[in-house]
């Protein structure tokens, strides 16, 4: 995991997924074992889409902005984050 001066140390590794920045350190910092994942539901949905990211194993999602999404009513996309059986991700690579 790259940090830069400024930023803080964390206990566990982690990654930024947000649109707008270079998607080559975000899938780096992932494959690297990212721990934690701090994602728009764009960004996410995209790699979820592409199979670049899996969230099956994992334990608790928090979505940043998913208060505007509320907002806008796009709560199908909050939705596509969860497969029928409520699975985090739709299983491996979904």
């Amino acid at each position: 995991m790259r940090h830069s001066a400024n930023s803080p140390r964390y206990a566990h590794p982690t990654a930024v997924v947000v649109g707008g920045m270079s998607e080559t350190n975000q899938l780096r910092d992932i494959q690297a074992g990212a721990e934690v994942v701090i994602a728009t539901p764009g960004r996410l949905r995209d790699y979820l889409g592409r199979r670049l990211i899996d969230l099956s194993g994992a334990a608790t999602v928090v979505l940043d902005e998913a208060d505007r999404m509320l907002d806008m009513a796009s709560c199908p996309l909050c939705n596509a984050f969860l497969s029928d059986d409520g699975a985090i991700g739709g299983g491996p690579g979904r």
